[in-house]
């Protein structure tokens, strides 16, 4: 391929192929690239002349990018052989222990979980017992007092004076046990049960486990990448596709469903079946001293 190029008021050529294959400095094809951007602003096909100008420049171009690419891929070639080989060995390793790490972050968390909401449950029940506890002496207090006044009411009657003494004292007996049963009702105490904490402490390390949050499911499915509508994963969704009309069919057909869109529709939307709902342990972290 002839690359010369010479412009009727410049007798410098820009570049031949020889001399574009010499060329190994970057800074080299800088200035070259350049220059060549500076004519193709002057040259503007008008005429056969020009025309053929700016033509060979687009040749110029061609054999400069092809060995400019010749020279980059010397280089970049064995690096990215290197680099290939070295994922080959330590990705599977990586992406191994993340795994394993989130298999075991996640049963702890979902056990912590666990054990707090048994935690809570047992607080529930104290707190219920105190509860009851309070209304019993409460309701013998009143009981009480409501006695009392009875008493005293049919002290109010009594034909003589030591049945009515009686009675008062009857009376007083019960109005001194009903404010021991109030006093006793309001020195009730809840019991606290013990909270599990959210962080587990290893000495050099600790792992803080976080409340799951809900997310959706679709068996068989990953979640990584798109899942076509024709997937015998979404047939009880779909349903009968014979019976939908051509236009609609040849679009479910082409069409997917992409798990960006899902995650932020899961939350707003129901999702029907197949898909499912569980909960997600994966909000772990592990920390460092």
């Amino acid at each position: 391929m002839n690359a010369v190029l010479e412009m009727p008021y410049d007798d410098e050529p820009i570049l031949t192929e020889a001399q574009v294959a010499a060329i190994h400095d970057p800074v080299h094809w800088q200035q070259q690239l350049q220059v060549v951007r500076d004519r193709l602003v002057v040259i503007k096909p008008i005429d056969p002349l020009t025309a053929k100008q700016c033509a060979a420049l687009a040749v110029v171009c061609t054999v400069a990018a092809k060995h400019a690419e010749s020279q980059r891929t010397a280089i970049t070639d064995p690096l990215n052989q290197q680099v290939k080989e070295h994922n080959a060995i330590w990705q599977p390793i990586v992406k191994g222990f993340d795994e394993l790490g989130r298999i075991a972050k996640s049963a702890v968390s979902q056990w912590v979980d666990e054990q707090r909401k048994a935690a809570e449950r047992v607080q529930q029940r104290l707190i219920d017992e105190a509860n009851a506890k309070q209304r019993a002496l409460d309701d013998k207090a009143r009981q009480e007092r409501e006695e009392a006044e009875r008493l005293r009411a049919d002290a109010e009657k009594a034909t003589t004076i030591d049945e009515a003494e009686a009675l008062h004292q009857q009376a007083d007996t019960l109005e001194k046990k009903a404010v021991t049963h109030e006093l006793k009702a309001s020195q009730v105490v809840t019991l606290v049960a013990p909270m599990p904490p959210k962080t587990l402490d290893l000495g050099s390390s600790s792992l803080s486990t976080k409340a799951p949050k809900n997310t959706y499911i679709l068996p068989g499915w990953d979640k990584q990448k798109p899942l076509k509508l024709t997937d015998p994963k979404l047939a009880l969704l779909l349903g009968d596709l014979a019976a939908l009309p051509a236009g609609l069919q040849f679009v479910i057909k082409h069409a997917d469903i992409n798990p960006v869109y899902l995650n932020k529709s899961f939350g707003v939307l129901d999702f029907p079946a197949p898909f499912g709902i569980v909960p997600d342990y994966s909000g772990a972290s592990v920390r460092g001293k």
